[in-house]
C-alpha cells in the first residue's frame, strides 16, 4: 500500500504546498502587525484591492466574457467572495488583535472541522473514523491552547497581585 501512495505524489504538488504553508506563515505573522497599526477592514481591503488591479493588469478578461453573464450567477459570485474571502479574513485580522498568531494559526485549523462536519450534515458526507479523529486531534489542540490562555492569565493576575 506504501508503493501505490508513493506512486500517486507529485513533486508539483509537494513544493507547492510546502511554499502556500510558507506563505500562510508569514501571511499570519505580517498581520499581526498589520491589525495593531490600522484599521483591519481597511487593511484587507487595500490589500485585496491591490491583489485585484495587479491581477487585472496580469490576466486582463476579455469584454466577451460578460456577454451574456446571467444576473443570478453575479449574485452567487458576490455571496461567494463574501462569504469566504471578506468576512472571514477580515474576522482573521480582527481577531490579530487579541491573539497571537500561533494561536491564530491553531486556531484557524478548526476551519476545516466545521467543513468537514457541515458537509456531513448537508450533503451526508460519509464520516469515517479516520476524518473524525483528525477533527478530534484539532478539537482538542483548541481547547488545549485556551486551556493555556487561561492558565497564563490566571498565573500573571496571581502575580501581578
Amino acid at each position: 500500500m506504501a508503493s501505490s501512495c508513493q506512486n500517486n505524489l507529485n513533486m508539483f504538488g509537494i513544493i507547492s504546498g510546502l511554499w502556500t504553508a510558507v506563505a500562510l506563515s508569514i501571511y499570519t505573522i505580517y498581520s499581526k502587525f498589520v491589525a495593531q497599526k490600522h484599521n483591519p477592514w481597511a487593511a484587507l481591503t487595500y490589500g485585496m484591492l491591490s491583489v485585484s488591479l495587479l491581477l487585472l493588469v496580469a490576466f486582463p478578461p476579455s469584454i466577451k466574457v460578460f456577454d451574456g453573464f446571467p444576473y443570478n450567477t453575479t449574485l452567487f459570485l458576490l455571496y461567494i467572495s463574501l462569504f469566504t474571502m471578506i468576512i472571514p479574513y477580515g474576522l482573521f485580522l480582527l481577531g490579530m488583535r487579541f491573539i497571537k498568531p500561533h494561536q491564530a494559526s491553531i486556531t484557524a485549523t478548526l476551519e476545516p472541522v466545521v467543513a468537514l462536519v457541515l458537509s456531513g450534515l448537508l450533503s451526508l458526507e460519509l464520516l469515517t473514523p479516520i476524518k473524525l479523529m483528525g477533527c478530534l486531534f484539532i478539537i482538542s489542540s483548541v481547547i488545549l491552547l485556551a486551556y493555556q490562555n487561561i492558565t497564563n492569565k490566571e498565573q500573571n493576575e496571581n502575580n501581578s497581585g
